[in-house]
């Protein structure tokens, strides 16, 4: 059974970077990855998430709030001595009721198919109720 969840407010500081290529961003972007991150979900036509966006008191990557769903990007630059904090942040995030997915830029590059599908499934898993 899902638990039901209250989104907070969205506001986040703005940043140096900002996605001009996807159409419905919300938040801007800051770095590669997130702008690669953007067009795989623009082609998948899978909805547009809010990024960078403060959620339990951690920033976050992404989050569609409507479904309850953060993904957090893991690239070896941002994260690679980072592993205790990430599964804190994780566990955290999960106690207030939000899941978090970890993608890596190997799985959106080499596998955007298996990731696609799995990122559909887990957002139709949760999506609000009409």
């Amino acid at each position: 059974m899902r638990r039901s969840w209250t989104p907070p407010p969205s506001p986040a500081p703005s940043t140096t970077r900002a996605c001009a290529t996807v159409e419905g961003v919300t938040g801007p972007t800051r770095s590669r990855l997130e702008d690669e991150f953007l067009a795989f979900v623009a082609r998948y036509n899978l909805p547009t998430p809010e990024m960078n966006q403060v959620i339990a008191g951690f920033e976050v990557d992404a989050v569609w709030r409507d479904h309850g769903l953060v993904v957090e990007l893991d690239g070896r630059e941002y994260h690679e001595h980072r592993f205790e904090e990430d599964r804190d942040r994780d566990a955290t995030l999960l106690s207030a009721g939000l899941p978090v997915v970890r993608i890596t830029p190997k799985r959106i590059r080499h596998e955007p198919d298996r990731e696609a599908a799995r990122l559909k499934t887990t957002l139709a898993a949760r999506a609000p109720a009409q």
